[in-house]
């Protein structure tokens, strides 16, 4: 895994897509994912999208993969995935 500087993040109310995974004895983990990742990425996104109602274009896949396209190569990034049973939970 890559180091992470966290001294600029901030906390957010999780919200969990499926109740089913929202257990006492459920895994959570934190994984950072190279900017080559955008596959891996694209999809958990998406999948989060469509469980949360996501319809704000401007944090949507459909308009963050053209921007990486275009301006990724000059804004160093990574994606920080948060994963409950293994299930993406927040990208």
């Amino acid at each position: 895994m890559l180091p992470v500087d966290v001294s600029e993040a901030r906390l957010v109310e999780p919200r969990i897509p499926d109740e089913s995974v929202a257990s006492p004895t459920a895994s959570c983990s934190l994984e950072v994912l190279a900017r080559t990742d955008t596959v891996i990425v694209g999809e958990g996104w998406r999948r989060l999208e469509a469980a949360l109602g996501q319809n704000s274009l401007l944090n949507s896949w459909l308009w963050t993969r053209p921007w990486l396209d275009h301006y990724g190569d000059l804004v160093p990034h990574r994606f920080l995935v948060a994963r409950v049973s293994g299930e993406t939970t927040g990208v």
